[in-house]
């Protein structure tokens, strides 16, 4: 969050992450945040101050379906619209400034029974067979998945540098890996996508990660280690990406050919032919001008 629409004054330094003298200097805002959410039905677990300039960390509440992606996106709306009312400007853009630091948005899901309200990725005391396998799916189709979640040519200054995912890896409670599996217990066992970047588009990170954990049930493979060496290495530009999301077949006859055909021709026609032909400013010059206001 910045004072002005520029990004030349963030609301804090950055320094004093987890710092209860930092958080308190923002504590009327965050207030304000938090309720104004609560009145458009999205149910914030915790707000905090984080480690980039002007940066803050919102956690939701667990909720079934579609709604996860509905409650996503009325935050991002609603937070942009209520700081711009207080003269601030709230951006979701991956990398906004050279100085901040980057904006995810990490997918934690589970999978339940609507029969038995059974959590099914766990069973008898550890991660299930189902939960390996949606977690194969995940591995596999990493290099796809990345395309839309991660979906601006700006998002590639996230990835790839530490703490963000370089590979399509997993791990135990591993902030390090793509896919971090936390496993809690029955009811608090989940993987978190770490791909995501604060700009994607959470319906298309939901309907792309239910895909991609689909494949893994019907194939039936399961991971049974984190060897980050056997990983696939994800795209290291949306260019990239977008051959990735073509060339998984798998993938494009889950998402559908209309959709994935008009997201990689907007991508490539617009957005980075747009960046291509820029001549009057450096390429992250140009990125700020086209990403940080909107998104």
């Amino acid at each position: 969050m910045y004072r002005t629409e520029d990004g030349t004054a963030p609301l804090f330094d950055g320094k004093g992450v987890y710092i209860s003298q930092c958080l308190a200097k923002v504590e009327p805002l965050l207030y304000a945040l938090e309720s104004g959410l609560a009145a458009s039905g999205v149910d914030v677990l915790s707000v905090q101050t984080e480690c980039g300039p002007g940066q803050m960390e919102l956690a939701l509440a667990p909720t079934f379906d579609v709604a996860a992606a509905d409650a996503m996106f009325r935050l991002r709306e609603a937070v942009k619209e209520m700081c711009s009312s207080r003269g601030l400007h709230a951006t979701f853009m991956a990398k906004p400034t050279n100085t901040a630091g980057s904006n995810g948005l990490h997918f934690n899901h589970s999978l339940w029974s609507p029969d038995t309200e059974r959590d099914e990725f766990f069973a008898d005391g550890q991660l299930s067979e189902v939960g390996r396998r949606w977690l194969a799916g995940l591995t596999r189709h990493g290099p796809a998945l990345t395309a839309l979640c991660a979906p601006t040519v700006n998002c590639y200054r996230r990835l790839h540098k530490h703490p963000v995912p370089t590979r399509a890896d997993w791990g135990f409670d591993d902030r390090l890996s793509a896919f971090r599996v936390q496993c809690g217990g029955s009811g608090a066992t989940f993987i978190e996508n770490r791909i995501p970047s604060g700009s994607a588009n959470p319906y298309l990170v939901l309907a792309a990660t239910v895909a991609a954990g689909i494949d893994g049930l019907q194939t039936g493979s399961t991971v049974d280690k984190d060897d980050v060496s056997q990983a696939q290495v994800l795209p290291t530009t949306l260019d990239a990406a977008l051959d990735a999301l073509q060339g998984d077949g798998v993938m494009v006859d889950a998402l559908g050919d209309e959709l994935v055909d008009w997201f990689v021709r907007v991508k490539r026609e617009v957005e980075i032919a747009q960046l291509n032909n820029n001549d009057h400013l450096n390429a992250f010059e140009a990125e700020r001008e086209l990403y940080f206001k909107y998104l």
